[in-house]
């Protein structure tokens, strides 16, 4: 099976995101020594965040396409 150039760099571009982040979760437990059970909770309050900020951004826009239809 051959990838294309385009696919096998967004794949390493994946890959490289995924272990930079691994090694500063590693980083913080082990050398600074955040507790796991924070650092993960503290993750989750952020990803439930920018969840929450795109879900906004996604129905301003919708608002905005639709009143900018309206006025046509």
């Amino acid at each position: 099976m051959v990838w294309s150039r385009r696919y096998r760099r967004r794949l390493r571009t994946l890959g490289l995101g995924i272990v930079a982040f691994g090694s500063l979760l590693w980083g913080a437990v082990d050398i600074v020594g955040v507790p796991a059970e924070n650092l993960l909770l503290l993750f989750g309050q952020a990803a439930i965040g920018v969840m929450a900020l795109i879900c906004a951004a996604a129905c301003g826009g919708w608002l905005l396409h639709r009143i900018r239809r309206i006025k046509k």
